[in-house]
């Protein structure tokens, strides 16, 4: 799958004017490296998982696949993000060992990238899973602020950050070789379905 295949694919079945609007941005200008295409990305693919379009967000998986961790952790996290979306799609329809398996592959090749100075990224695991963990406690709060002010424009992106560093933990746990808190699991359905 190449980015036409992908857009295509995605255009075919938007739901709201906002994900249409994303689709346009696209396809006007498309460039992987583009900060501007990668925040466009990931805005798209949080509506995808908002509006439950699940088995769309994962037949992209594919062109996701192909895409390397080159060094820019910048670039890398929008990825991420998407990934993390698409993993989480996977485990609402009831899982796919295969398909979890290869965006978890994808996903720790981050953490044994050697960069340009012959170091690896392992030391990153550590600083990865403390800044989940205060990301999940700190968006489970904030999401109480947004019922409160009923802003629900910050509420939904705040519960996409929520589920995204769930699953972001659910990777980190893996790589660590830790057991999963499942209850962070039940805290994330309980985002999608408010969303």
């Amino acid at each position: 799958m190449n980015h036409i295949d992908l857009i295509e694919l995605i255009k075919n079945n938007c739901k709201t004017a906002a994900q249409e609007k994303y689709i346009g941005r696209l396809e006007k200008k498309f460039s992987i490296k583009s900060e501007k295409t990668l925040e466009t990305l990931e805005n798209l693919y949080a509506s995808l998982l908002v509006n439950k379009q699940h088995q769309l967000l994962i037949e992209t998986l594919p062109y996701f696949l192909t895409i390397k961790f080159e060094g820019n952790y910048n670039h890398w996290y929008s990825i991420e993000h998407i990934l993390e979306d698409i993993y989480f799609a996977i485990l609402v329809i009831g899982g796919n060992e295969t398909l979890e398996n290869q965006i978890f592959c994808h996903y720790k090749t981050v953490y044994a990238y050697i960069n340009k100075d012959g170091r690896s990224n392992e030391y990153a695991i550590d600083i990865e899973w403390n800044n989940s963990r205060q990301a999940i406690d700190g968006f489970n709060n904030e999401t109480r602020y947004c019922e409160e002010e009923k802003n629900v424009q910050y509420e939904t992106s705040v519960r996409s950050s929520l589920i995204r560093s769930i699953v972001s933990m659910i990777f980190l746990c893996k790589i660590k070789s830790l057991d999963f808190d499942d209850s962070l699991l039940e805290l994330a359905n309980e985002q999608l379905e408010i969303l």
